[in-house]
This record gives structure tokens, sequence and C-alpha cells, in this order.
């Protein structure tokens, strides 16, 4: 009885102090923020050492933890708007204040820097972990998890799309070829055929190739249609060499058929201009009322002339006289000439 009371006790005690080894040598509040950070020092050279056994506390509850050999130590400790610090060891004592602390912090870290010639201590590097970044970390992490899972299924899909396109390329290309080696003799034809109004387009290589030099030559002869040179150039060259010998009218070239456009232009030009300049002069008279009149123009029923030195002003009787003697309002005859692109003003009478 007394041996099993004993293993018990024993047992109780190992319990105990593997509880006090997990706590790291600290006493806790009842907050939940961690107050963590090393104890460092300087010697006179400025070598910068870890302090350990050095005895850390939190001043406004009591509590405390001891630095270990790399001089890290970890309070938990309630939440507060500022924390002081007392750090002792051996018989240096000071404190140092961390204000500021965020509200929905859940970690203070800070490095306490002792200075034994001055016996001050200082916090240094400073960080402040708040919960939502916490939080923030984890849903990072998660994201980062959901986002390699889709670059490895998109990159599956993009090898399973890669993989299945690569057994196609040669018979794209076969029926490809197989299908433009037909159609080279034969594409022209089509168009042609649209040119006839029969609308074939069956695109048949052995179909057409038969009646090649029979369609560009009858096609050719008709001239009916000039719209589709485009089409039969880039079809095939054979077509355009038949053309431009067959025919002038610009169905097997685009040079050829923009240069019998223009000449049908400049042709259509010249007839309705009557001058070569292209500006027209519409050769017209009036009788009216004098709406302007200066040494220069005369402007009667609308119609605006050029007085010039050989134009012949008269008055009612016929003498003549000149274009100060005339006046708005006075009622005139004016015979109108052409010079030019210039409508003059060749004889003005006034109009009793």
């Amino acid at each position: 009885m007394k041996y099993s009371n004993l293993v018990m006790r024993a047992l109780f005690l190992i319990l105990s102090l593997g509880l006090l080894i997990g706590c790291g040598g600290s006493t806790t509040g009842t907050g939940g923020v961690s107050v963590e950070g090393k104890v460092l020092v300087a010697d006179a050279q400025g070598t910068v050492t870890p302090v350990s056994n050095a005895q850390v506390f939190v001043t406004e509850t009591g509590d405390s933890a001891v630095s270990d050999a790399n001089g890290n130590y970890v309070i938990v400790t309630d939440k507060r708007a500022a924390y002081t610090l007392l750090v002792e060891v051996e018989e240096f004592s000071a404190t140092t204040t961390i204000t500021d602390v965020p509200a929905n912090v859940s970690k203070v870290k800070a490095n306490l820097r002792l200075d034994r010639e001055s016996n001050t201590v200082s916090g240094e590097n400073v960080e402040f972990e708040r919960e939502d970044s916490a939080e923030s970390t984890d849903d990072n992490s998660s994201a980062g998890d959901s986002s390699g899972s889709d670059d490895s299924s998109s990159n599956g899909s993009e090898d399973s799309s890669s993989s299945g396109s690569s057994d196609r390329p040669s018979n794209d290309d076969s029926s490809s070829n197989s299908g433009s080696s037909g159609n080279n003799g034969s594409g022209s034809n089509d168009d042609r055929d649209d040119d006839d109004g029969t609308d074939d387009h069956s695109g048949s290589g052995d179909d057409n190739s038969g009646s090649h030099n029979d369609d560009s030559s009858s096609d050719d002869d008709d001239g009916s249609d000039s719209g589709n040179s485009h089409d039969d150039s880039s079809d095939n060259s054979d077509d355009d060499s038949d053309d431009d010998s067959n025919s002038g009218s610009g169905n097997g070239d685009d040079d050829s058929g923009d240069d019998s456009d223009d000449s049908d232009d400049d042709s259509g030009d010249d007839s309705d201009g009557g001058d070569s300049g292209g500006d027209m002069c519409d050769e017209r008279d009036a009788q009216g009322s004098i709406v302007a009149v200066n040494s220069s123009s005369i402007s009667v029923s609308g119609v605006t002339f050029t007085i010039t030195s050989q134009t012949r002003i008269r008055d009612e009787d016929g003498n003549s006289i000149s274009a100060s003697d005339l006046e708005v309002g006075q009622k005139v005859k004016v015979q109108g000439d052409c010079q030019g692109s210039t409508l003059v003003a060749k004889d003005i009478r006034i109009d009793d």
C-alpha cells in the first residue's frame, strides 16, 4: 500500500515537472498576450551577446520569465496598452516601457538591450502581431494550397490539351495540303463561276480542273465583272497571267483594274467638267436688282460676276459708264461669260 502511494507521488511529481518545463519557466496571466524576445548585452568592443538566466517581469501584472541560454524569454500576460518590463540579472536591474500597444494584439516582440555602465535597458526591434494578421496568415496559407491545386489542375488540363492536339497536326496538315492542292488550280474558277451567276462554291478540284481554261477564257471574254479581281489574284497566280493576257478589264490584276477604274473616272470627269483643271464654271446671264457691287464684282439675283477691264458697262441709253456709277437696287441686265473657272461679266447694262 505504501509502495503504491510512493509510485503515485512519483508520477505526480514527474507530471508536475513536465508541466513546469513546458511552461518554459514563465508565469502566465489570463489575457493570452505573449511578450517575447531576447535579452542582449554589448561589451566594450560593441560585440552583442545573449544574456541567460535574466529575470524579466511585467511590472503591471507580476508575470515573469527567465531567459534561456540563447537569451530568449517568453511571458504570457494580460492585454494592456503598455508594458513596463523589469530586467534583473546578477547586480543589474532596470526597466523599459513598451507603449502604444494595439488592442487586438496577440504577440509583442521586443529585444531588451542592457547597458551595464549606465544601468539602463532599452527595447529594440519592437513588433506587434495582431490577431487578424494571424488569421490572415492562415488564410493565405490555405489560399496558397488551393492555388497550388488549381495550378496543378490547370497544368494537367494544358498537358491533356497539348497531348490531345499533338495527334492532330499530321492529319490536319495532310488534309489541308490535299485540299489546297486540289483547290490551287481551281480556286479562281470558283470566283469566275460566281461572276457568271452560277454560284458554284463546291470547291472541288476535280470538278473545276477540267474546265479551268474554258472558265477563265469565257469569263475574261465576257468582262462582265471586275469585282473579284482581288480574289482571283490571291487564289492563283497562273489565273492572273491568263487574265492579263486575255482581258484588259482588270479581272486578273488589282493594278490593271485600278488603272481601268481610274481611266473611267478621268474620262467621266472630263466629259462632265469640260475643263482640264477640273474646276467648273456655269456660264449664265442675270437680270434684276443689284444686290452688291464694287469695282471688281457685281451680284445680281443671287449670281456673282467678276468685273474686269474687258467688261462693258452702259447706262439705259447705251452710253459707257464705270462700275462706280452703279448702285445697289438698280435694275440691270448682265451677260456672263466663263473665262477658265471664273464667271466674268461680259456686258452690264442698266435696265429701264
